[in-house]
């Protein structure tokens, strides 16, 4: 049995990979902006409420 390790090629770009990178980051962000909105409010409440 042989197994063998290829070397990267680093002369091109993987358009595929980035692509399906964007893809499945998109609806992430998507799904984290309404939220934020109130994820600031709590963030300032805590820092002006006393300890």
């Amino acid at each position: 049995m042989t197994s063998s390790v290829n070397r990267s090629r680093t002369d091109r770009s993987n358009t595929q990979m980035s692509v399906l990178g964007y893809l499945i980051a998109a609806p992430i962000v998507l799904m984290i902006l309404p939220v934020l909105p109130a994820l600031g409010l709590l963030w300032i409440g805590d820092k002006i409420s006393p300890e």
